[in-house]
């Protein structure tokens, strides 16, 4: 630190570049399903591949342009490539498995709770019946199937590790089915939901 005269505010600042990567990469993905979604290609080349850059140069420049704090300067190229290579290389990924799967993107951060109340009835550990009032963003809702055999998955990114499954038996993942209530309690057949590291 004395060679590149770094102080703490300039340690504490490269660490927030972590959550630079995070906002970044949901805003690729949120951008380029919208625009993709009706017409699913299979795979990540050819017009989808230009799209993708398009929004990535656009979103990126929208960033810089704001002034946005992005993790020191010196070391924003190096952030931004990952962000694009890791976010490039996992849609790739999942652009196969929606096809092989037969899923598609159907609602894309969708809100609840803002414009109307969104209300969760149940009973708690006493036996007693309640409510609870919530808001938030779900990043995406697939569906697989159609008629009466459809349903709809809830899937949240993750930058990182995933929750393992012992969090849903000991109740600690509470985001992933409380999203999916949400989805029941909008009038749609509910299937599973998922937890996926993007990088």
């Amino acid at each position: 630190s004395r060679v590149l005269r770094l102080g703490e505010s300039a340690e504490a600042g490269e660490e927030l570049s972590a959550l630079g990567f995070g906002s970044i990469a949901h805003d690729l993905l949120e951008q380029f399903y919208r625009e993709i979604k009706d017409s699913l290609p299979v795979f990540l080349e050819g017009q989808a591949l230009r799209i993708f850059d398009r929004i990535a140069k656009e979103t990126v420049a929208q960033r810089e342009a704001k002034g946005e704090w992005l993790g020191l300067p010196a070391l924003w190229p190096v952030t931004k490539s990952s962000v694009l290579d890791c976010v490039r290389a996992y849609i790739g990924w999942e652009l196969e498995y929606l096809d092989r799967k037969g899923e598609v993107p159907r609602l894309i951060e969708h809100r609840f709770g803002f414009e109307a109340p969104c209300v969760i009835r149940g009973g708690d550990i006493g036996g007693n019946q309640v409510k609870l009032c919530i808001r938030g963003r779900i990043d995406r809702v697939d569906s697989h199937g159609d008629g009466d055999r459809v349903r709809h998955h809830v899937l949240d990114y993750k930058l990182g590790s995933i929750p393992r499954k012992s969090g849903y038996q000991d109740g600690s993942v509470l985001q992933g089915p409380i999203y999916l209530r949400v989805v029941g309690e909008s009038g749609l057949p509910v299937g599973k939901c998922r937890y996926r590291s993007i990088g």
